[in-house]
């Protein structure tokens, strides 16, 4: 083979290899004895937006700036030997006999977006085992270092309040007893109610209150304080080189910025019992101090008492309230035309599940399709959130009104019931009627007067039977719900009837509420009606 054909096979070759390293998806550069850029692929271009013409032949870390903005040794140069001081400046690096491989990051590439990058070089010789140069490869790992990142992060962090997890606060701790951070202060946050929340609202607004109780603790704070969620309703707040006197003010901003929280959301407010300590010095061990600020916060709780249980309170009247208003909106079963009069209603009210349509008190009790149609808003209705039924009741301070209208059936078996209004000057129009038990039996004047008492709450003859699962928990349910109905109804006065009925409510507990109807299917009037059975074991 003449020299000629040689040459020729030989730029093939090298134009093969080229390709090839073109093609490999990790940066690849490499250097000659003397340092200068021989190899520049593809990768290393999009890596710099440098093409290999502006680097090829090129010395004295020409090809570092496009990665660091200065002329600095890359590892390619310290494997040969030159700048084995600039080691330092990768997060890792490992000799691996004559292979040096290392993790770094280069803060200019892609752009100024930067690079956290693998990489690995090592010497190139030829069949004489003559030194050529030297080889380094450059791995994006961006994605890795991120997903890293995030696992480090969520390991000592909270997941739904985004603060300190136990693991951490605990470390930190251990950290604070052996630094000179003394006095250290902790401060134990308790969220009340946080259990009755998740029974009768759902997990989701017990969730919303535990971020709620997080953004305000957090706001109470310096730079250099934590606090961590340690518990499921339990809070924990670490403040350094701090005092008594000025732990005690930073509890007195919590409670204060708890009370602002709540005044903007008056529909579930946030309730938190707070206990301090301090550890004025290294001889006091913190987990002492912690179960100090733990009893405090408990004695805070019992001095406290009334203000949770006004926030359980609200809680169950926001459960029963979004019951009644889902109820009515979406487990109906009507007629096709009672239907569309419901639909006609809905339209014109913009009502929604989880609202409730206030009408005027000037509208006939008899609401058809036609006559919905023709509702104007403002002064004819309003639709308000279910969960503000309750506050504009008591902010608008107004009793309810009632009406009586006859039951259905014959003469013999008619009884009272009640129209379901919400707050005065607005009410939903509605009848209430205490039918029978499924086999005919009526009802006793007590039975009706406590049924009725029940209607007046706020119409909850529409309760599901999931309520009323357990015998004892229809105790507790139906006699917090004859509270808040005479709450709302203010001016009713408790009647002998009504005494004797609560008396004997333990003999009506078994009532099975069923058979809903928002409209009359003869009439299309918008009503509520509700039948009971008594359960078996009780009749």
């Amino acid at each position: 083979m003449n020299s000629g054909r040689r040459t020729e096979r030989l730029r093939e070759r090298l134009s093969l290899l080229e390709r090839i390293v073109d093609s490999l998806p990790d940066g690849v550069l490499a250097v000659d004895r003397e340092g200068k850029a021989v190899m520049w692929n593809r990768a290393v271009e999009e890596m710099t937006g440098v093409r290999k013409e502006e680097v090829l032949g090129r010395g004295e870390y020409a090809f570092a700036v496009p990665f660091y903005r200065e002329r600095r040794p890359m590892l390619v140069n310290i494997l040969l030997g030159d700048g084995r001081e600039w080691e330092r400046k990768y997060e890792k690096i490992e000799r691996k006999d004559q292979v040096v491989v290392g993790e770094g990051f280069a803060p200019y590439a892609y752009g100024g977006r930067g690079l956290h990058f693998w990489t690995l070089a090592a010497p190139i010789y030829d069949e004489a085992g003559n030194l050529l140069g030297a080889v380094q490869c450059i791995r994006d790992i961006g994605e890795r270092k991120q997903m890293e990142d995030e696992l480090r992060h969520w390991s000592t962090h909270d997941a739904l309040t985004g603060l300190y997890n136990r693991a951490f606060f605990e470390e930190e701790l251990r950290r604070l007893e052996k630094g000179r951070f003394f006095p250290v202060s902790l401060i134990l946050c308790d969220l009340d109610g946080l259990k009755v929340t998740n029974d009768t609202l759902g997990h989701e607004r017990g969730d919303e209150l535990l971020r709620r109780a997080a953004r305000v603790l957090a706001s109470c704070l310096r730079g250099s304080d934590l606090v961590a969620r340690v518990g499921g309703d339990e809070f924990a707040v670490v403040l350094p080189q701090t005092d008594r006197a000025a732990a005690e003010e930073v509890a007195r901003r919590i409670t204060q910025a708890v009370a602002e929280d709540n005044a903007g959301r008056p529909e579930i407010p946030l309730s938190i019992s707070v206990g301090t300590a301090t550890a004025e010095d290294p001889g006091r061990p913190l987990v002492e101090a912690y179960k100090e600020a733990d009893d405090a916060m408990y004695r805070d709780k019992l001095a406290r008492g009334a203000e949770p249980r006004d926030a359980r309170k609200k809680a169950d009247e926001m459960a029963f309230l979004y019951d009644f208003s889902r109820t009515v909106h979406e487990t109906l079963e009507v007629s096709e035309v009672a239907q569309r009069a419901l639909e006609a209603v809905l339209k014109v009210t913009g009502a929604t599940s989880g609202s409730v349509v206030m009408l005027s008190e000037e509208l006939p009790a008899a609401l058809t399709t036609e006559t919905a149609a023709t509702l104007e808003p403002g002064d004819q209705f309003r639709t308000v959130p279910a969960g503000e039924v309750v506050a504009a009741v008591e902010q608008e301070g107004r009793s309810v009104h009632f009406d009586s209208r006859p039951g259905a059936g014959t003469a013999a078996e008619r009884r009272p019931g009640v129209a379901v209004p919400l707050m005065a000057g607005g009410r939903v129009t509605g009848v209430l009627t205490a039918a029978g038990r499924p086999e005919g039996a009526p009802f006793s004047e007590d039975e009706a007067a406590f049924l009725t008492t029940l209607g007046t709450g706020l119409g909850l003859a529409l309760q599901n039977a999931s309520l009323f699962r357990q015998l004892q928990a229809k105790v507790s349910m139906l006699e917090r719900l004859v509270d808040w109905g005479q709450a709302l109804a203010g001016h009713l006065e408790k009647s002998k009837v009504l005494e004797t009925a609560l008396a004997g409510a333990r003999e009506v507990l078994g009532a099975q509420w069923c058979a809903l109807r928002l409209l009359d299917e003869e009439t299309g009037e918008l009503v509520l009606k509700a039948s009971s059975g008594m359960s078996a074991e009780l009749q």
